[in-house]
């Protein structure tokens, strides 16, 4: 017994495994094999007596139908009205099917004879009907009275040959029914012996499993914990199968280890260039699209050209917030978000975001209310990506509010912590769906009521509450209203600073006096779109003039040659890098000096502070801000 114990650990782990799982797959296997006859029995039973019920259901038919189809040819003869000989109608067109029915589900000989002999009267019955139908009303009293008494001797017969099929068909449905029952007796049983074989199969592969596997592997586990500790490996005895040669290889695994930490450093330098280059292509043609629907909006007079306008910016950044919201979400699972968590006092923020979200307010007639915030109240955050959450719900509230409705904000202290409330008076959310309140693009059903939303924004704002180690609560009745908090660390109020509040971007592009020099811009960009852009912003600026380069070697000798006193430069060229060419520039003598403002859909802010540390001198992300453009221009040429 012990050799052969020794010879079951030194098999190779195919050969246990296939011991191990053929074992109580083979057992499972023969009892499947046993039951499957006992399993078609079963079904065959079942299939018998169904059959039974639905040859009773088509006995009593047809003796309706007869007798319907009698009753309504004397009706016809006492009154001379045709509408009495409806049933009679629908019987002949019902009947052929419904006897073809029964025999297809007759299967007894003696019901067979009987069915044949039905048939026969049936077609006596039905000639019957049909000469009293045509002729009846002009035959004599007493040949009316001699044909109905005839036909009423072959109903007679009909019913009885009826009634003692139905009796032989209920026969027949016991019958069946018991054996029915005796097969799925016999068929359980087999199905519970089949589950003890597959259990005692089962647990004597587990020990055979136990006893040569898993033992072995805890200690080879052991060991692998070790080795990441940096601690010994402890010794196993020696084995010829695959875990004895994997004992042997743990001693290599602090070079794997490291191989696979450089992989996993180069797969995360994969996920930020792949969402760098993800946010470069998405907004590249948002860029034009809604640039010159800004410039659109201002330049047309047209009250309806106009609102067409207002109709494209609004898509467009409609489609940015969803781009930024999955990136923010990409950026979050990848753990790339980087956040500047510091003391924001937040009687300014929320005064901030009141006002920014007071321009949206307006237009759904919701009154915006500022309730009890406590004295000098700070937390521990993000500035902007508190203020985003915060314009997020208050989106929300406004959107899904009741004209006329309200929203409030409050903030205090609770546990140690901060709270913020944004109350309404809205519509409310159902107890059911609370649940899928975070799920990005769930919007709960909102899409079918022409509400604008993405389904994105609260699920970033979870995220995002989390990230800055918060949560967002949600209590809501449904027709009352919602109240959603977020849950924040308390912050010390001396030691708070905040970012200066930020206004609504007005469209009324900014104008400049007439021209007294001449400045030149070049402007590196590979998109046509986007050049085609930058040429119409500039024609409203006569004092500049436009040099355009479609990529980065020939932006360098633009630049040597014209001596710009601005360049715009994309990060994505078709030949070098953004950041390359930044650098050949400030690398030139003659060059370094001309300020470059980055002009790119590169939203990251890894991105942004990194070319702003190699030099340059402004940021503009794509889609662009024209307003901000214009200040641009006017700041470098003034």
């Amino acid at each position: 017994m012990n050799w052969l114990w020794l010879r079951w650990n030194n098999w190779p782990l195919s050969a246990k495994g296939l011991i191990v799982v053929i074992l109580p797959l083979g057992l499972l296997l023969g009892s499947m094999l046993y039951s499957y006859p006992l399993w078609q029995q079963t079904t065959q039973t079942e299939a018998e007596v169904r059959r039974t019920l639905h040859a009773q259901a088509n006995i009593q038919l047809l003796h309706t139908l007869i007798a319907e189809a009698a009753t309504s040819v004397r009706g016809y003869l006492l009154t001379g009205r045709d509408d009495f000989l409806a049933p009679y109608r629908k019987a002949n067109a019902q009947l052929p099917k419904t006897l073809r029915d029964l025999r297809k589900d007759v299967r007894d000989p003696q019901q067979h004879e009987r069915l044949a002999h039905i048939l026969r009267l049936l077609e006596k019955k039905l000639a019957s009907l049909d000469t009293l139908r045509t002729q009846g009303r002009q035959m004599s009293v007493a040949d009316l009275q001699t044909h109905m008494i005839i036909s009423k001797g072959i109903l007679d017969q009909l019913r009885d040959e009826l009634q003692a099929m139905q009796e032989r068909e209920a026969i027949l449905l016991a019958q069946r029914t018991q054996a029915a029952g005796a097969a799925l007796q016999r068929y359980l049983v087999m199905n519970v012996a089949a589950a003890l074989l597959g259990l005692v199969g089962g647990i004597i592969a587990m020990l055979l499993f136990s006893s040569g596997i898993v033992r072995r592997v805890q200690r080879v586990a052991a060991n692998a914990e070790r080795l990441a500790s940096g601690s010994p490996l402890a010794p196993i005895p020696a084995a010829s199968d695959e875990l004895g040669q994997l004992a042997e290889r743990l001693q290599n695994a602090s070079q794997l280890l490291a191989t696979r930490a450089a992989e996993a450093q180069a797969a995360n330098h994969a996920k930020t260039e792949f969402l760098s280059r993800t946010s470069h292509e998405l907004r590249t043609p948002l860029n034009a699209i809604l640039g010159f629907a800004q410039l659109l909006a201002t330049d047309l007079k047209d009250p309806s050209a106009a609102r067409n306008a207002a109709q494209i910016q609004s898509a467009g950044r409609h489609l940015l917030t969803l781009i930024d919201d999955v990136l923010d979400i990409a950026r979050i699972e990848a753990g790339q978000l980087k956040l500047d968590c510091v003391v924001v006092p937040l009687a300014p923020l929320l005064a901030e975001a009141s006002a920014l979200i007071a321009p949206l307010a307006a237009q759904h007639g919701i009154l915006i209310k500022m309730g009890e915030i406590a004295p000098a109240i700070a937390a521990h955050a993000d500035h902007q990506r508190l203020r985003q959450v915060l314009l997020n719900l208050l989106s929300n509230a406004i959107k899904y509010n009741r004209v006329g409705g309200w929203v409030c904000i409050d903030a205090k202290y609770q546990n140690r912590g901060v709270c913020i409330a944004v109350r309404d008076a809205g519509v409310g959310i159902a107890a059911p769906l609370l649940q899928r309140l975070f799920n990005p693009f769930d919007r709960l059903g909102a899409e079918r009521q022409n509400i604008e939303g993405t389904g994105l924004g609260l699920a970033v704002s979870k995220q995002l509450m989390q990230c800055m180690g918060g949560d967002i609560e949600i209590e809501s009745t449904l027709g009352v209203g919602s109240v959603f908090t977020l849950v924040l660390a308390g912050a010390e109020t001396h030691q708070a600073h905040s970012a200066p509040p930020t206004r609504p971007a007005e469209m009324n592009l900014p104008t400049q006096a007439e021209p007294t020099t001449t400045c030149r811009v070049l402007c590196i960009e590979d998109n046509a779109s986007n050049l085609a852009l930058i040429e119409v912003l500039l024609a409203r600026r006569p004092r500049w003039q436009l040099v355009s380069a479609r990529s980065g070697y020939e932006g360098l000798q633009a630049a040597r040659e014209q001596q710009p006193d601005l360049i715009l430069l994309d990060l994505h060229l078709p030949d070098l890098s953004g950041e390359a060419v930044l650098a050949e520039l400030l690398a030139d003598p003659v060059l370094r000096d001309i300020p470059v403002a980055i002009l790119s859909a590169d939203v990251l802010p890894a991105t942004i502070e990194r070319m702003r540390v190699a030099g340059a001198s402004d940021y503009l992300t794509k889609p662009l801000d024209v307003v901000r453009f214009f200040a641009l221009l006017d700041r470098v040429c003034a």
